[in-house]
C-alpha cells in the first residue's frame, strides 16, 4: 500500500510542480530501523526533491497529527497545524477519477492544490485581496 501511495503522491506532486513550485513533501517513515527507512526512501518511487525526517521522534509526529493509518498525508498550514482532512484519500480518488484523461487530471490536480494552499492560509491563492488589506491596486482614498 505504501509503495502504491508513494507512486500516486509522486504523480500528484509532479503535476502540481508544473505550475507551482511551493509544494514540499517531507517523508516520515514508520520503519523499525534506519536502514529500512533509507532503503524505502531511496526506492524508485520517491521523488529526489522530497525531504525525510530521521527515524527519531516518529511516534511524536504521528501523535501530533493524529495519524490513524499508514500511509498518511498531512497538509500543514503556516502554523504547523493540519489544514486538510483526508488528503491521502483525495489524491487516490482524484487519480482514479481522472486516470484516463491526462488533461483532466492535470486540471484536477491544479484545482486541488490551489484549494489546499488556500486552506493552509497561502494568501497568494486568495482572490480579491492584496497584501496589506482587501483593497485593489490603484485604488485611492480621500482624506
Amino acid at each position: 500500500v505504501c509503495r502504491k501511495f508513494t507512486s500516486s503522491l509522486r504523480q500528484f506532486y509532479e503535476l502540481a510542480r508544473e505550475t507551482d513550485d511551493s509544494i514540499v513533501v517531507i517523508f516520515v517513515s514508520d520503519d523499525t530501523t534506519k536502514e529500512e527507512q533509507l532503503a524505502f526512501f531511496h526506492s524508485e518511487g520517491m521523488h529526489p526533491d522530497w525531504l525525510m525526517v530521521e527515524l527519531l521522534g516518529v511516534e511524536d509526529i504521528m501523535d501530533a497529527f493524529e495519524v490513524k493509518k499508514i500511509p498518511s498525508l498531512v497538509v500543514l498550514n503556516r502554523d504547523g497545524k493540519s489544514a486538510v482532512d483526508g488528503a491521502r484519500d483525495q489524491i487516490w480518488d482524484l487519480l482514479q477519477a481522472h486516470r484516463k484523461d491526462p488533461d483532466s487530471l492535470k486540471a484536477a490536480v491544479g484545482k486541488t492544490w490551489a484549494e489546499w494552499r488556500k486552506a493552509a492560509g497561502d494568501w497568494r491563492v486568495s482572490q480579491g485581496h492584496t497584501l496589506g488589506g482587501a483593497g485593489t491596486a490603484g485604488s485611492s482614498s480621500s482624506s
